[in-house]
């Protein structure tokens, strides 16, 4: 029974992890999930959900394992007949109003020493993260990840007196789509460069060796920008790309798995179900390797409704 079922180790180093997995593959199990492995700040602060505030795409974080550590484990999970599935965060940046330091001070929107202007407050960063970043700035090819004030939603530049740029009605999609979540600047998905940022991201996580992915806030996504976003990653993550790069070979379309939150808070989720399953039907992956859950169940989609345009 085990090797239907994805093990998840939540918030755990990936050198913690390799202790275990001995004992891990004797009890059956074949996936991995772990957490965010993109930069957050979690030295001063050790709550879960910092790791569900990235400062960057850059991988390396100090709590799950910098890339190289990334990159062993992916490798002995492998020798052990173990896939590894990792959670991402793409649809916003770290918390405006977050000043947990007392160290070197960065633009909230990013670590790529661009100013946004977007907000112009600051988040501080202890010196090990930085570091960590400094050794993996050039990250993919020499891809340096950087944002622009355009790629965030700001409404015009006005926001609501009395809720800045948040989220005001959980009921209307375009709201919770294109406003912020409690104070998390939200990317802009119809942005070019955030799409180009993304897909560089995707590479650098097949490149890595990840047999799937768990998509954090989906529902605050356009419906297209997760089917986009799922397409890269597995077109990278099985097609004869990056020859010279890539740590592990291409995995089949049958070995993938793609685990996503809940597409939608309003009366079009059956609609978005529909429009999510037809378009992975198209890149061949198997149903029963398609998982949503809403908060607390998981299960699978079986009501197709329509296409992507």
């Amino acid at each position: 029974m085990a090797k239907y079922v994805i093990l998840h180790m939540f918030n755990k180093h990936v050198n913690d992890i390799s202790q275990k997995l001995n004992e891990i593959a004797s009890n059956g199990f074949t996936r991995i999930l772990i957490s965010p492995i993109t930069i957050c700040n979690m030295d001063t602060v050790n709550k879960w959900w910092f790791r569900y505030q990235c400062l960057s795409y850059h991988i390396g974080s100090s709590t799950i394992g910098t890339y190289e550590e990334i990159k062993q484990f992916i490798k002995v999970c492998h020798d052990k007949n173990i896939k590894v599935l990792c959670d991402i965060v793409v649809n916003h940046m770290a918390n405006h109003q977050l000043d947990i330091t007392q160290s070197s001070t960065y633009d909230v929107y990013g670590l790529d020493a661009v100013k946004c202007g977007c907000r112009p407050s600051k988040i501080k960063i202890s010196q090990e993260e930085l570091k960590l970043v400094e050794e993996r700035i050039h990250s993919y090819d020499g891809f340096k990840y950087t944002w622009s004030k355009s790629d965030f939603y700001t409404h015009g530049d006005v926001p609501d007196k009395l809720n800045g740029y948040n989220i005001t009605d959980w009921n209307d999609p375009a709201n919770y789509r294109t406003r912020w979540l409690v104070g998390l600047p939200d990317l802009n998905d119809y942005s070019e460069n955030v799409k180009k940022n993304r897909r560089v991201f995707m590479d650098e996580l097949a490149i890595l060796g990840f047999a799937g992915i768990r998509i954090d806030a989906v529902k605050h996504m356009q419906p297209q920008a997760v089917f986009d976003l799922t397409k890269q990653f597995v077109n990278s993550a099985t097609g004869d790309v990056f020859k010279n790069e890539r740590h592990l070979p291409p995995f089949p379309t049958s070995d993938i798995v793609i685990i996503c939150e809940s597409l939608s808070n309003g009366s079009d989720y059956d609609l978005m179900y529909g429009h999510y399953m037809n378009a992975l039907r198209t890149l061949s992956i198997p149903e029963a390797n398609i998982l949503f859950y809403d908060n607390i169940n998981y299960y699978k989609l079986k009501r197709p409704h329509g296409e992507f345009k």
